[in-house]
């Protein structure tokens, strides 16, 4: 492994499977090498910060019945953070908008100092006919 890069961690147990929310996180990419972001928050800060953007995703994207996918760019700095936000699928501008004002006004990473950038993918599954 490169200095700086990837490590495996392997769970001693697995956790046991709930059921899969139609809206949810498909991934989380580190765009801050791990040890500038151990120096610059916590691994539960951050985990804490994207229960609540998933979360999120859930309350403002219920509406999407379609098959849709939003990346989701972090920029967090210590008393703030920016957001930019891709899509793919049928999702409105709207949509979009009150997704974005809300993980704007999420409360901010803790970040000591300089930055941590991270992207999130939420993918949003179809309705199923009942």
């Amino acid at each position: 492994i490169a200095q700086g890069g990837w490590k495996t961690y392997k769970p001693q147990q697995r956790t046991p499977a709930t059921e899969k929310s139609r809206i949810h996180n498909s991934g989380v990419r580190l765009l801050t090498n791990q040890d500038e972001l151990a120096e610059r928050t916590t691994v539960e800060s951050l985990a804490a910060f994207i229960k609540r953007a998933e979360a999120t995703a859930q309350s403002t994207l219920h509406e999407v019945t379609t098959n849709a996918r939003v990346l989701v760019q972090f920029t967090c700095m210590p008393k703030e953070h920016g957001v930019q936000l891709a899509h793919q699928g049928n999702v409105t501008q709207d949509q979009l908008q009150a997704f974005y004002d809300v993980l704007l006004a999420l409360e901010a990473l803790p970040v000591s100092s300089d930055e941590v950038s991270f992207q999130l993918t939420i993918q949003i599954d179809p309705v199923q006919p009942q």
